[in-house]
């Protein structure tokens, strides 16, 4: 069995040697964030709603 360091190696080697194509991705991140003008109030409402769905994936219960 392959340790994690195995692993990682081999991906690092693909993609030094132009096997594989790395494409940096932030997992969880929306990718139209809100606008930084925007009003306190939509920002909290976003945040609520975020984090409701973040409770309800981690719970398996709908939000």
């Amino acid at each position: 069995m392959d340790t994690g360091s195995v692993v990682i190696g081999r991906a690092v080697e693909d993609v030094l040697t132009g096997r594989l194509r790395w494409v940096p991705r932030r997992i969880g991140r929306e990718p139209n964030p809100m606008p930084p003008a925007a009003t306190v109030e939509g920002r909290r409402e976003r945040d609520r709603a975020r984090k409701a769905a973040q409770r309800a994936k981690h719970t398996g219960r709908p939000s």
